[in-house]
């Protein structure tokens, strides 16, 4: 029977896929970056204005690459994408650097240096891929990157950082060149931001702007049969509660100790 070894196979993609969750999840470092996001998404909420759309975790691909953008504004003024940095330390380079130097200093007064990617080249490629992006879309907009640095101050001055709410402000309601959006453009940026990168939804979005907003109404070509297999919550839980217990022997506590004790944010 061919069946119970597919359900074995199935089974192990599901524990590998709950093992690479798990990892992921509990990891101090994301946790951090998770927690800076929810800040930096409450400083942009409270600087925003009547009209003003906040778009966060946006993934895109251009030229073949794939991106995702932390916080996304969409106004009048144009579109303002953020990159959050929760780092604690104290950063050095410089802004054509590939990479910074991360110097935090532990309770024992030991210094750790760890290797950072440059935030602004980061931001700037960000910014080079969402423009060409709305661009093939139709959409020629003022696009405007910034890093938000949360818990460190930058090492040089940089009109990309910004460190302060009012800075923040500013910087999101600033037009270019006299150029603002119209409520329409506005509209189609921030409805279905999903379709930014998705190529079958930006051809129908084209065909329907041709077709004055009629979406056509074609029937599909062909009949799809879509199989899923569901496992009892009881199991999950119990596989969960396993595999949990298997990271727990293997030292999972022990890598946290030594990711604290090697200077790691406790958040």
């Amino acid at each position: 029977m061919i069946w119970p070894w597919i359900a074995a196979v199935l089974g192990l993609a599901a524990l590998v896929c709950l093992c690479i969750w798990l990892v992921r999840t509990f990891s101090p470092v994301r946790a951090a970056g998770r927690r800076g996001e929810r800040l930096a998404a409450e400083l942009l909420s409270e600087e925003m204005r009547d009209g003003d759309v906040l778009l966060s975790n946006v993934k895109i691909r251009s030229e073949g690459r794939r991106t995702e953008l932390d916080h996304v504004i969409v106004n009048r003024y144009g579109v303002f994408l953020f990159e959050v940095k929760n780092y604690s330390g104290t950063l050095s380079g410089n802004e054509e650097d590939y990479a910074w130097e991360k110097t935090h200093v532990s309770r024992g007064g030991k210094a750790y240096i760890k290797s950072v990617k440059n935030p602004i080249r980061q931001v700037k490629r960000q910014i080079h891929l969402l423009s060409g992006l709305l661009k093939q879309k139709g959409i020629r907009v003022w696009v405007r990157g910034y890093v938000l640095l949360l818990e460190t101050e930058c090492p040089f001055p940089s009109p990309f950082v910004l460190t302060g709410k009012r800075e923040i402000g500013r910087a999101m309601h600033t037009a270019h060149e006299g150029r603002f959006l119209s409520p329409a453009e506005r509209e189609r940026l921030s409805a279905n931001p999903s379709e930014w990168s998705n190529k079958r939804r930006l051809i129908r979005s084209i065909e329907r702007d041709a077709a004055g907003g009629e979406s056509g109404g074609s029937e599909p070509r062909f009949e799809a049969l879509q199989l899923g297999l569901t496992w009892p919550m009881e199991v999950l839980e119990r596989r969960i509660d396993e595999r949990l217990d298997q990271r727990l022997r293997q030292g999972m506590l022990d890598e946290v100790r030594d990711y604290l004790a090697a200077g790691g944010d406790p958040a």
